[in-house]
């Protein structure tokens, strides 16, 4: 389902809620509720897709901060990449 909030302030409230009751369900069914990004950020989310997926099959979680730096969990260790090149040049020694 996709909700369009006109109001700011509610949808700020919806998604406090939302991560205050995480995990949120249905019939026993997960809900996700996510904020809409701007295309500038999906463009950018975007040009980390194949590296990603790299680090994905070595075996890592793999996330976004806002507005688009890449999150890598490998074991206990944890990198934050501001720029692809780097995030490349750290998927290479994965190999």
């Amino acid at each position: 389902m996709i909700a369009r909030i006109h109001h700011f302030q509610i949808k700020e409230k919806i998604l406090q809620l939302s991560r205050q009751l995480f995990p949120l369900t249905y019939n026993e069914a997960a809900i996700h509720v996510f904020p809409d990004l701007p295309v500038e950020v999906i463009k950018q989310r975007q040009a980390f897709e194949n590296v990603r997926k790299k680090f994905k099959v070595a075996g890592a979680r793999v996330g976004f901060i806002y507005p688009a730096r890449l999150w890598v969990t490998l074991g206990n260790s944890e990198q934050i990449f501001s720029s692809l090149q780097e995030a490349e040049v750290f998927a290479g020694t994965l190999s």
